[in-house]
């Protein structure tokens, strides 16, 4: 039986993974130590490397936070044989591929043997997306290693840069994008989501890139992962982590509402000084787009090879607003506001301020980011809003309009002026 795993980053032995009763425990690997110093927060910010080992909690939930939750964890074990609260069974059976740039191997084995491509098949594939709430993440068979954080259902394939042709990845081979065929409970929202990344990228925020393709008739979004760099093949993985992992928070904790231990405040309290405003301007979306839903695993840092680390793009973006029995309150309040439609630019710039932004800098900031998205909108073109219904995009309009006057994101038109508001 396996009893260790080598984490490897960046073709480094980084930790070494153990099982306990309760979870995982880590030891910081002396090459990585060697490579990167002590202190050093290249793997997370949660877990600087250091010659003592880390509190198995804080290993346990960095690694929790690279599975897949709910039914697709449970399908997932029983695939392999193992229960679903075991933590180190599922990270040794899915963690060739997971976010970011680590791979877990077995002891012995190194990353530069692992993986190989298998191009798919138009009925391939359209069985894959078919059967996701079977398989999830596309683990169809033997030499499937596959994981991602998350509910929703999705298919993690590769695909070359100018080819056509999908590609599985075999035995620990990056993937490059990300399939997520509608949702029964939300039909629209492969659209609603491609809308909210493309009007995000189209305002000026960073944003992950994404289309939508049919396969055999379903409209499915796909997204180009931005932890994976594809101007070489095979193609280079990027480091990353959610801010749950870098709070060294169990994912089920993502929500505020949750114990408290995941806020905005703690969160812009891990990122450097000069990625406040942009965070900010992520924080104004969200709002102003209606997602209620942006909680600490939808909001990650890239981290660079020499040790380095910053905000990572957007993703997962939708208006959930106008979602019929949805719960609309906020996952990580903003300012004094705790759901979606009672936000105000006040909200938002007292936010940013107990951040540690100057009032004129945060101020600055809400307005620029709520100016560029009512120009957006205003320049959509066909493809960005195809398939969406007119009342949401222009209910996204009338909360532009709403927090620009100083009102409430879901209030009805008004007039004014942010400046004067705030």
């Amino acid at each position: 039986m396996i009893r260790a795993l080598t984490g490897w980053l960046y073709d480094t032995r980084v930790v070494i993974v153990r099982p306990t009763r309760s979870g995982a425990a880590m030891s910081f690997h002396p090459d990585a130590l060697d490579r990167w110093g002590a202190g050093s927060q290249i793997l997370s910010l949660g877990l600087p490397l250091r010659t003592t080992d880390p509190k198995p909690s804080r290993a346990t939930a960095y690694i929790e936070g690279l599975l897949p939750e709910g039914d697709a964890r449970a399908l997932l074990a029983l695939r392999a044989g193992i229960s679903g609260l075991d933590t180190f069974g599922m990270i040794r059976t899915y963690g060739r591929e997971v976010a970011g740039a680590v791979a877990f191997l077995d002891d012995g084995d190194e990353p530069a043997s692992q993986g190989d491509y298998r191009p798919l098949t138009p009925a391939e594939i359209a069985a894959m997306i078919r059967d996701v709430a079977a398989a999830p993440l596309g683990n169809t068979e033997a030499g499937d290693s596959k994981s991602l954080a998350g509910y929703q259902h999705k298919v993690l394939l590769a695909r070359r840069p100018g080819s056509q042709t999908w590609l599985k990845g075999l035995y620990g081979a990056a993937s490059t994008h990300i399939l997520k065929p509608p949702n029964p409970r939300f039909p629209g929202l492969v659209w609603e989501e491609h809308f909210a990344m493309r009007l995000a990228a189209r305002s000026g925020l960073d944003a992950e890139t994404v289309a939508v393709e049919e396969i055999e008739g379903v409209p499915v979004l796909v997204v180009q992962r931005y932890d994976r760099d594809i101007t070489s093949w095979p193609p280079r993985r990027i480091h990353q982590e959610d801010m749950v992992q870098a709070l060294g928070v169990m994912p089920q904790n993502k929500y505020q509402r949750h114990g408290g231990a995941v806020t905005l405040r703690r969160i812009a309290h891990l990122l450097p000084a000069d990625d406040l405003p942009k965070l900010l301007g992520y924080v104004t979306f969200m709002c102003t787009l209606g997602d209620a839903d942006q909680h600490g695993k939808n909001l990650s840092v890239l981290h660079t090879p020499d040790g380095g680390f910053a905000l990572a793009p957007l993703y997962d973006l939708a208006p959930t607003y106008h979602y019929s029995g949805y719960d609309n309150h906020l996952a990580l309040r903003v300012g004094n506001a705790e759901h979606v439609n009672t936000v105000l630019a006040d909200d938002l710039v007292a936010e940013g301020m107990a951040w540690g932004l100057s009032p004129a800098a945060a101020k600055e900031t809400v307005a620029e980011t709520l100016a560029r998205v009512g120009q957006s909108l205003d320049r959509l073109d066909a493809d960005d809003a195809r398939g969406v219904p007119e009342f949401v995009v222009d209910g996204v309009r009338k909360r532009v309009a709403s927090l620009r006057a100083g009102r409430a994101a879901g209030s009805p038109d008004g007039a004014g002026s942010l400046v004067a508001a705030v």
